[in-house]
């Protein structure tokens, strides 16, 4: 049996199962106070019991309301992707202590009373909004050897650099469950085998859903890009280099970090600077140099200070939320703005 009759069994003990009681009791109870009652966990409580629930079932529904994602989920304008609903089965395994079954069933029966339940298909059992849903998720198991297969194909194509010779449909059935590995991969191969102008935002797109799982080859990837546009997206370069992606640190890498810490470094230095140049600056319109041969003027030198304040006042919030961008042009500014001063003192 192929992987995809593999995922729409699976899918179809949880999607084309006889509804439960609980599912017939929620659709019940949503019919009568609508979604919103997955939002008030204290009238929730009370309508279930009302509706004679389980003291089992509405503390297990109260622990699944209560579980970070489901009401992104339920707020939802637009299809639920696969891999944001798998990441919230996991999440609420690890919450609610339940079991991945239990948790799919739950996921399930709530789903179902919300309207927005979907089998791998495509044909519909609710909807909401009239937008299509999907809710349910497969256990890696299901396709655990055939990951190891193409995990093994992606390796051979790197080091024999025949990226463009991968299966990616087969890649993008493992992708569209979301499992972190098929998105870095899927990811490398958009940004190293085709175009990178045409298919780098979907590559980055990609390599940021597997990294924010916990890839880290993903987070070291997403380093080397950010790191090679330039200076202005140094600060995520420097994230991902000292995130999950410093357990890939190559020399190359590494010596990457240290150049944009030795960045930081040198515009920190520029600004320390320059706030010294603003002090002489300041001192000189009061000592008013050379006045003998032309006279100091005030309210230029005022209007220069200020400016000059100003541009080393917003370089300083500019380093603190990017302190890897090139700040030489904080000085050059601050001379131009004092040499208008100067002139005034020549010319008026």
């Amino acid at each position: 049996m192929s992987l995809k009759d593999l995922m729409r069994e699976d899918i179809k003990s949880y999607g084309k199962a006889r509804a439960s009681n609980l599912e017939n009791l929620l659709c019940s109870l949503v019919q009568k106070n609508s979604i919103n009652v997955y939002r008030d966990p204290a009238l929730l409580q009370e309508e279930m019991r009302n509706l004679n629930a389980s003291e089992d079932d509405i503390l297990r529904i109260l622990l699944m309301v209560r579980t970070p994602g489901l009401q992104e989920i339920l707020n939802s304008s637009c299809e639920t992707p696969q891999d944001e609903l798998n990441k919230f089965v996991c999440q609420a395994e690890q919450k609610t202590g339940l079991s991945r079954a239990k948790v799919m069933d739950l996921t399930k029966a709530i789903a179902v009373s919300a309207g927005i339940s979907f089998d791998y298909t495509g044909q519909y059992y609710g909807i909401k909004n009239n937008m299509p849903r999907e809710a349910f998720v497969v256990p890696v198991s299901v396709y655990e050897k055939e990951l190891a297969g193409l995990q093994s194909e992606f390796k051979k194509a790197v080091e024999t650099h025949t990226l463009p010779s991968l299966d990616m449909g087969k890649l993008d059935v493992f992708v569209k469950v979301g499992l972190p590995l098929a998105c870095y991969y899927k990811g490398y191969c958009l940004l190293h085998a085709g175009d990178p102008g045409q298919n780098s935002d979907q590559a980055v797109q990609l390599l940021e859903e597997a990294a924010s799982q916990g890839n880290a080859e993903a987070a070291g990837e997403l380093g080397d890009y950010y790191y090679q546009c330039g200076a202005g997206t140094w600060g995520l370069a420097y994230k991902y280099y000292t995130g999950f992606g410093s357990l890939f640190l190559t020399a190359q890498r590494k010596e990457a970090v240290c150049r944009i810490l030795n960045q930081k470094k040198y515009n920190g230095r520029v600004l320390v600077l320059s706030a010294f140049l603003l002090v002489l600056m300041c001192a000189a319109m009061v000592l008013a140099p050379g006045a003998a041969v032309f006279p100091p003027y005030y309210l230029a030198g005022g209007i220069a200070a200020a400016c000059n304040l100003a541009v080393l006042a917003l370089a300083a919030l500019l380093y603190r939320a990017r302190p890897y961008g090139n700040f030489s042009a904080v000085p050059v500014l601050m001379f131009a703005f004092w040499s208008l001063h100067i002139a005034a003192r020549l010319f008026f």
